[in-house]
């Protein structure tokens, strides 16, 4: 779905630990890819988050995107 603003990804390492097992990496040139299987990743990842909606907040008190992803996206 298109939305008119962006997210704050300051919040989705907290991801890391449910996704390490899914995890596998690889350097391309200088960088370092970090490749998950999709449907297991979005599964794992979609639970977590209906479970505990602040999983991926960041942490600032005055983030408004953090806070309107936790209520179901803004309402525009």
């Amino acid at each position: 779905m298109r939305v008119r603003v962006s997210g704050c990804s300051e919040g989705f390492d907290k991801l890391a630990p449910l996704l390490r097992p899914l995890e596998k990496r690889a350097m391309v040139g200088g960088s370092l890819w970090r490749v998950f299987p999709l449907r297991e990743a979005l599964s794992l990842a979609a639970a977590a988050i209906q479970n505990y909606p602040m999983l991926t907040h960041c942490g600032s008190p005055n983030c408004q995107c953090c806070a309107d992803a936790v209520e179901g996206g803004p309402l525009i």
